[in-house]
């Protein structure tokens, strides 16, 4: 499932189109994809912040089912949060997914990766996707691929045990 499919599925639930309607100053934020060994996408989460930047609704969007959850956003004090176009979008998940997993097998080809986060933002700059690829050696490969052209803007490697405490 793609981004764009999804976002036709949700926009037209009832029950998102109501929510739409009490929340006309909600806009979309992120979309956010988790995959545990596959590459085959089947869940899309949409999320929506409000102008004030203090609330998140998401929508959890798969082929069969609508999820819906509210949360106060987690940020840093004066952090703005960014609204996401998808009409700037033209690199959609899967050909960003495909641009992350050639990365990994040409910068990192002795990784195997076993969980995919793939998490489509606008830092300010523009939209753009944060892949995160972690292995079962808790190694994680990080890329940032361009919205609309698919380039690669940056790829590291670092290890989540880099963060256990003393």
């Amino acid at each position: 499932m793609n981004i764009k499919d999804a976002l036709k599925i949700l926009e037209k639930d009832k029950v998102f189109k109501d929510w739409k309607k009490k929340n006309s100053d909600f806009f979309i934020t992120n979309v956010f994809i988790m995959l545990q060994d596959s590459n085959e996408i089947d869940k899309v989460q949409i999320g929506y912040c409000n102008k004030k930047g203090d609330k998140i609704t998401s929508f959890i969007v798969d082929k069969d089912n609508i999820g819906q959850f509210s949360d106060k956003i987690f940020k840093e004090p004066n952090t703005k949060i960014f609204k996401i176009d998808i009409k700037n979008v033209k690199i959609d998940v899967e050909d960003a997914l495909n641009k992350a997993n050639k990365s990994q097998e040409k910068y990192y080809p002795a990784t195997l990766s076993t969980k995919k986060i793939l998490l489509l933002q606008n830092k300010g700059k523009g939209e753009l996707w944060n892949i995160t690829f972690i292995t079962g050696s808790l190694e994680v490969l990080h890329f940032n691929i361009d919205s609309k052209d698919g380039g690669l803007l940056m790829h590291e490697k670092s290890s989540l045990l880099q963060f256990r405490s003393n």
